[in-house]
């Protein structure tokens, strides 16, 4: 299992926002950047509700706030690029950040790229305070904290309770793609932030002995809809105390849900090149997990611990093992529907229990 550097587990039980359509507001003005105003952050800042702001094309070293509800319109991602400057302001929780949206503000965001390390960021872009975000055709890149790589997030959508109370998030990501992060792609995280994710690539560093990396997470209570994304890959760490053994080693891993939402989604991506393709950990019963291509993950394709799940229709080919079930805290069943497991070099499914435990696979 793969874990977490936003610190340790633990539970929040608040109220859950959900994703909502902008209300449209009238009189809204365009605004161009850099005709109008010369930097963003100035642009944001004189917008008023509902206002859309054009970006032309060029690289803008700033550091972005946002918090009124504004749509972002780049000229493309690979024309449009906001620049980490070479020192960030940490917001309220001592966090740096490239782009933060605020203050319940509702944004839509395309055709930018967003790249660090300059001023070695904790996340490229941050949705906080019960903030929801539209993400689409754009790059989120390079997110970590320099020189090492540590500590960078791509695309954060809430705060773990331990972290803050009631820092919620809400996320619509289209046609993205993320890469270069050195902790997690995308992480949807705490109880009341959503998120749907389509379409999008998520794309880690490759094998390091540097770094363990999850693509997407979502985690103590965030509930996500992960869905037709087609290249979720290279998250694969080298570094001591990871490889194969889930009792006692960690891994980087494709899709990560560690105690999800139990509308949780996991269905048609293709996850390939990974240590772990799905890792489901103490999310018990959680989950629609199917019709996924898992492919080349070197420890495994699939693996559910610690919480009975069912997983069906997925496609597991290569690697070690297709799927594991692993009881390391808690009696553990995996129910097995389905699934279509080939060319793997030990076996297609494998019980592993700790000692007072038993991991059970049921398979049809």
């Amino acid at each position: 299992m793969f874990e977490s550097e936003m610190g340790r587990p633990g539970i929040h039980r608040g109220r859950r926002r959900p994703i909502v359509a902008r209300e449209r507001h009238h009189g809204a003005r365009h605004i161009n950047v850099p005709r109008d105003s010369s930097t963003i952050q100035e642009a944001i800042q004189g917008a008023n509700q509902g206002d859309t702001i054009h970006v032309e094309p060029q690289t803008y070293t700033e550091q972005i706030t946002i918090d009124k509800d504004i749509t972002l319109i780049g000229a493309g991602a690979n024309s449009t690029i906001i620049q980490s400057p070479k020192v960030l302001s940490p917001d309220n929780f001592g966090k740096k950040f490239i782009v933060e949206i605020r203050h319940g503000a509702n944004v839509i965001m395309s055709g930018f790229t967003i790249r660090g390390p300059d001023g070695s960021p904790h996340w490229g872009i941050g949705v906080l305070d019960g903030s929801t975000l539209e993400l689409s055709h754009a790059t989120v890149t390079r997110i970590r904290q320099s020189p090492a790589l540590s500590g960078g997030t791509g695309v954060l959508v809430g705060l773990p309770p331990w972290v803050a109370e009631e820092q919620v998030g809400n996320a619509i990501i289209s046609h993205v793609v993320v890469s270069e992060y050195s902790n997690h792609g995308i992480c949807i995280i705490g109880n009341g932030s959503t998120a749907n994710i389509s379409e999008t690539q998520v794309i880690g560093y490759g094998p390091t002995p540097e770094l363990g990396q999850v693509g997407i997470m979502v985690g103590f209570g965030a509930r996500a809809t992960v869905r037709q994304n087609q290249n979720i890959s290279q998250n694969i760490c080298t570094q001591d105390g990871f490889g194969p053994d889930p009792l006692n080693q960690g891994q980087s891993v494709g899709i990560f849900t560690i105690e999800a939402d139990a509308e949780t989604v996991i269905s048609n991506n293709k996850v390939e090149d990974n240590d772990v393709g799905i890792y489901q950990y103490s999310s018990n019963g959680c989950h629609q997990t199917d019709n996924n291509i898992l492919q080349n993950n070197g420890y495994f394709g699939l693996v559910i611990q610690d919480g009975d799940n069912t997983c069906s229709r997925n496609s597991i080919s290569d690697g070690n093992v297709g799927i594991g079930v692993v009881a390391g805290s808690v009696n553990t069943v995996g129910t097995l529907q389905d699934n279509r497991i080939r060319d793997t070099l030990i076996m297609d499914v494998q019980e592993i229990s700790a000692e007072g435990f038993t991991a059970t696979a049921n398979t049809s």
